[in-house]
């Protein structure tokens, strides 16, 4: 493994030599980006692990390795990160799309992460975003107060921002998820009271598991079959 270094001496883009001090960095190469010249903001760096130091800027382009970034992703356009961020800097604009540990004084202040984040202290700091995988924040609720999630949360609630119900939640209450004014939550209600529920008149009728209500109560004709069903759902 070879340690590459941005020197940004012609122009912004990754896929100039010259840019790295006359090596472009391959998958098994370490990349560091430290501020000097112009930041990067075009190509592709496929560099196994990239370090963005406290002075380094990515502002746009590709990066298929593991990114260590303790100064600052995107800007007016983002960057699009392929491996696993690790960030105690400032993500202003990022596309993720693998996981993002947010470390102590990390902040994350816009992008789409298509990943999970996770929240670990008191001082990792979620400002803004679109997220669309779980965010797992363990760090005081404060500590989120922007954003909007579409994967839920584990652990502390945001302090702020909008909080979408977690897919496996939303199918479950999915309008005609099962039938036509039927959803899945509401058929398994049915399903547990017939198979677990207590049950009187000979079958007739089912309790809820809670053996709080008839879940299903029937008619029963003389040979058992039965000729109507009222469903309680709720």
């Amino acid at each position: 493994m070879a340690i590459r270094t941005w020197t940004g001496g012609t122009s912004n883009n990754m896929d100039v030599a010259a840019n790295w001090g006359g090596v472009i960095p391959t998958l098994e190469d370490c990349a560091i980006i430290s501020g000097a010249g112009t930041a990067p903001a075009a190509g592709t760096c496929y560099a196994r692990k990239v370090h963005i130091t406290a002075a380094g800027t990515a502002t746009d382009g590709y990066f298929y390795g593991e990114v260590i970034n303790e100064g600052t992703l995107g800007g007016a356009t983002a960057p699009y990160m392929y491996g696993v961020v690790i960030n105690t800097g400032t993500i202003v604009l990022a596309i993720c799309c693998a996981d993002v540990i947010n470390g102590s004084y990390g902040t994350i202040n816009g992008g789409d992460f298509y990943c999970r984040v996770v929240n670990t202290s008191v001082f990792s700091v979620i400002l803004g975003g679109n997220f669309y995988g779980r965010i797992v924040n363990a760090a005081d609720a404060t500590a989120v107060t922007g954003g909007v999630y579409f994967g839920g949360v584990v652990g502390i609630a945001p302090d702020s921002g909008t909080l979408y119900a977690p897919e496996a939640t939303s199918l479950l209450d999915l309008v005609n998820g099962v039938e036509t004014s039927l959803t899945l939550r509401q058929a398994l209600r049915v399903l547990f009271a017939f198979a677990a529920g207590k049950s009187t008149d000979s079958g007739a009728t089912y309790r809820n598991l809670a053996n709080s209500k008839d879940r299903i109560a029937a008619t029963l004709n003389a040979s058992g079959e039965r000729t109507a069903v009222v469903l309680d759902l709720t």
